[in-house]
C-alpha cells in the first residue's frame, strides 16, 4: 500500500484448542488460557505474510498483545518483539467467563514468568465481571495511546473478537459489528496526521478456517 502515514492492523488470534475440544486441556497456566491449535498456528503465520505483504515490510513492527494465551502465541508468529497489554484483554463478561481467571493465565505462571522476563506487561486486569462500556472505554484508551507512541511504520494489535470490533470501528468511523468473522480476521487502517482511513475490515481469507482432509 502506497501511502503515506503508518499501517494499522488489528489481528484476532487464531484458532484455539477449546474452540475444536470442549474438553480441551493444556499445560498451560489455567484451563480457560488454552493453546492454539496447529491450524491457529498457520493462522498466525499467514498473517505475518499479509503484513508483509501489505506493508511491503519484512519488518520488525511494533506488535501489541492481549496477555491470553492464544494471543501472545500469534503474536510470536509476527515479526518484531512483542509488549503485553491488559487493555486489549477479552471481554470479560460473565457470560464468556463464569469466573475471574485473570490471575490465572499464562502470563501470570512462574514458568511464563522465568523465560520471558524481558517482556514488557502494561496495564492492570479488568474489574470482573466487566461491563461492555468499561471494555470499550479500555480497548480505544490503549489503542490511541499505542498511535501516539508508535515509532515504527506498522502497528499490529493482537487481541480478540470484541476488542477487535470497537477498533474496528474506530478506523472505519462508523458502527461496526462482527459475529463469526474467523480466526485470524483483521482489520487494516493508515494512521496519517492524525487521522485513521480503513482497508479491511475483518477480513479472515488469507487464513485458512480448516484443514481439508
Amino acid at each position: 500500500m502506497d501511502k503515506p502515514g503508518k499501517l494499522i492492523f488489528i489481528l484476532r488470534h487464531g484458532q484455539r484448542g477449546d474452540v475444536v475440544h470442549p474438553e480441551f486441556r493444556n499445560p498451560s497456566y489455567s484451563p480457560l488460557d488454552p493453546s492454539l491449535t496447529d491450524l491457529g498456528t498457520l493462522q498466525a503465520s499467514r498473517s505475518q505474510k499479509l503484513i508483509e505483504c501489505l506493508s511491503k515490510s519484512s519488518g520488525p513492527y511494533t506488535v501489541i498483545t492481549s496477555p491470553f494465551w492464544g494471543c501472545i502465541q500469534t503474536a510470536q508468529e509476527i515479526q518484531g518483539d512483542f509488549s503485553v497489554d491488559w487493555r486489549f484483554a477479552d471481554f470479560l463478561h460473565i457470560l464468556n467467563y463464569p469466573m475471574d481467571i485473570t490471575e490465572q493465565i499464562m502470563v501470570n505462571s512462574p514458568n511464563f514468568l522465568e523465560s520471558h522476563a524481558k517482556i514488557d506487561v502494561k496495564g492492570t486486569p479488568p474489574e470482573y465481571p466487566e461491563e461492555y462500556q468499561k471494555m470499550k472505554n479500555r480497548v480505544r484508551e490503549g489503542f490511541f495511546e499505542a498511535l501516539e507512541g508508535l515509532s515504527t511504520d506498522v502497528l499490529v494489535i493482537v487481541t480478540h473478537l470484541m476488542p477487535l470490533e470497537v477498533i474496528s470501528v474506530e478506523i472505519k468511523g462508523e458502527d461496526v459489528k462482527l459475529t463469526d468473522n474467523g480466526y485470524c480476521c483483521v482489520s487494516v487502517g493508515n494512521w496519517n496526521n492524525g487521522k485513521l482511513e480503513s482497508f479491511i475490515i475483518a477480513d479472515h481469507t488469507h487464513a485458512p478456517q480448516y484443514i481439508r482432509k
